[in-house]
């Protein structure tokens, strides 16, 4: 399934590793370390950094039991929509999957 972020990009639930919000992020000197490496390393999708309420880590496919530890990727996104209101739509799958 899917996670719909805004901005017509949808994620796969399996690739989420952590979705953080701005201003908890902010409060955090280690979380916001990691998030300024991951942007100027490039891993970022969304460059456009206004009005973002929401990070969101990703490591996407899959990778090679051998090469995992010296090639594991992650991909930084930004969202305008609150980590709460992601949080909700991840419920809201989850319910549905259950229901089936």
């Amino acid at each position: 399934m899917f996670l719909h972020i805004g901005n017509n990009i949808n994620i796969l639930l399996k690739d989420i590793i952590a979705i953080i919000d701005k201003d908890s992020l902010e409060k955090s000197k280690n979380n916001n370390g990691y998030i300024q490496t991951l942007q100027n390393n490039g891993c970022i999708v969304d460059k456009n950094m206004d009005d973002v309420k929401t990070y969101i880590i990703t490591s996407p496919g899959k990778i090679p039991r051998r090469k995992r530890q010296s090639e594991k990727k992650y991909v930084l996104y930004t969202s305008k929509i609150s980590s709460t209101t992601l949080l909700k739509r991840n419920k809201g799958i989850e319910t549905r999957l259950e229901v089936r």
